[in-house]
């Protein structure tokens, strides 16, 4: 489903990946390599840790405030942290299984550029495939 997908590519001075697609894989499998590289163990990772971090902070916080006014639950703003957690786990799990438009899913804030010769190959014809084949040794050497 990739290939002459020219219309998913843009011009940009460099690429951080360089990715030759083959054919013989699965086009699905490879996607979803790509997405949980490239996207999904960076954010769920941070959004982990920070939440944890939050969460254990806001409970010392809690402690503090209940000692001021007795009938504050300690626990209260810990839960704060924990739904941004699931908040983001239910938001890349919907992303994931297609259930949000392309425009609204993680992956598309990403900042890591790949280029994926089937889509940033103009396959139009044989002359194009060679003119993008040819300058594929600058995107190689950066």
């Amino acid at each position: 489903w990739l290939y002459g997908r020219y219309d998913l590519s843009w011009q940009v001075a460099r690429a951080d990946y360089y990715i030759s697609h083959a054919w013989s894989d699965s086009a699905n499998r490879k996607m979803e390599m790509l997405l949980e590289f490239l996207c999904l163990h960076a954010l769920l990772g941070r959004t982990l840790v920070i939440s944890t971090i939050s969460a254990v902070y806001f409970l010392a916080l809690g402690f503090g405030i209940k000692a001021l006014i007795p009938s504050f639950g300690v626990w209260w703003l810990s839960i704060l942290p924990l739904l941004v957690l699931l908040a983001m786990l239910m938001w890349t799990t919907f992303s994931y299984c297609g259930l949000l438009p392309s425009n609204m899913t993680p992956w598309r804030y990403s900042s890591i550029l790949v280029w994926l010769d089937a889509c940033c190959l103009c396959h139009d014809s044989p002359q194009t495939v060679a003119t993008g084949i040819e300058g594929l040794q600058r995107f190689v050497q950066q």
